[in-house]
């Protein structure tokens, strides 16, 4: 008896459906107790993970705002956002314990840029704002940097036609302004700009013109330029250089020391994390 029980069990156990579901069993189980660690599954669900969650998901940095927006939640909003944490979380611990982070460069850069990120929002976070007494000791050190440079004013008369003998009217007399204005008839141009540098020269008549008109002797009229289908006659008036004190631009000076403040604090962390790295070059 029992010899047949065995010679049927052993046809049974030959079926291709039989052979599949064990194999299905002994993935499941080992799956269970190998690919996943116990600890994986202890996730706190906390005021402080929903802030972490919240910042890194929804873009919202402030402390206080964070708390806010978890607080205007009702019970349903509330439990789909706990719902959307814990789906983030099982997601993560998935690939983790599966290894699919290990020699992925398009998934080591997602998270080497989130890890960035997080670095940066700490640094912003802890680097308080210089006070006045600060910045102005940064200004003194770097004035140059906000030193306007030479500025120009620029009279201008638009024609569509070239009149070539308008230089010369224009150089013959003194004109007022309403005057100078009156000669234009392409009057979709600016006719006056003040307080300008030469880059912003370059930018309205490009570089070649530019540096032609930054050659030619000031105060007195030249042209015509021609730009496109226009015709311009320039007049260049050099603006006497400013002296810029602190208290001209002491909330540009501000930020200017908060970043640099934060960038110099952001790559100490980063050359701390190298120091901690065992490195072997073989280039």
């Amino acid at each position: 008896m029992s010899s047949q029980l065995r010679k049927k069990f052993n046809e049974l156990i030959k079926q291709p459906m039989i052979i599949f579901s064990l194999v299905a069993l002994v993935t499941l189980i080992v799956d269970e107790t190998l690919l996943f660690d116990a600890q994986s599954r202890n996730v706190t669900v906390s005021n402080e993970n929903l802030r972490k969650y919240v910042n890194v998901n929804y873009g919202l940095d402030n402390v206080s705002m964070i708390q806010s927006y978890i607080d205007s939640l009702d019970n349903v909003d509330k439990d789909a956002l706990i719902n959307e944490y814990l789906e983030n979380e099982a997601l993560y611990y998935f690939a983790i314990n599966r290894s699919l982070d290990k020699d992925d460069e398009e998934l080591k850069s997602v998270i080497t840029s989130k890890s960035k990120n997080v670095i940066e929002m700490m640094v912003n976070a802890e680097q308080p704002l210089p006070n006045d007494r600060e910045a102005e000791a940064y200004f003194n050190q770097h004035r140059e940097r906000y030193d306007l440079g030479q500025t120009y004013n620029l009279m201008m008369v638009n024609r569509h036609d070239e009149k070539a003998e308008l230089t010369e009217e224009l150089n013959s007399k003194n004109h007022t302004l309403r005057q100078i204005v009156s000669l234009s008839n392409n009057h979709g141009l600016d006719k006056v700009y003040r307080d300008i540098n030469q880059q912003n020269i370059i930018e309205i008549f490009g570089e070649e013109i530019a540096t032609n008109i930054s050659q030619q002797e000031h105060d007195i009229w030249h042209g015509p330029y021609q730009l496109d289908n226009s015709h311009h006659w320039i007049k260049i008036e050099e603006n006497k250089l400013q002296s810029i004190e602190y208290s001209d631009v002491a909330d540009k000076v501000k930020v200017d020391l908060y970043q640099e403040l934060v960038d110099l604090a952001y790559q100490t962390i980063i050359e701390d994390l190298i120091s901690q790295m065992r490195v072997r070059k073989s280039v």
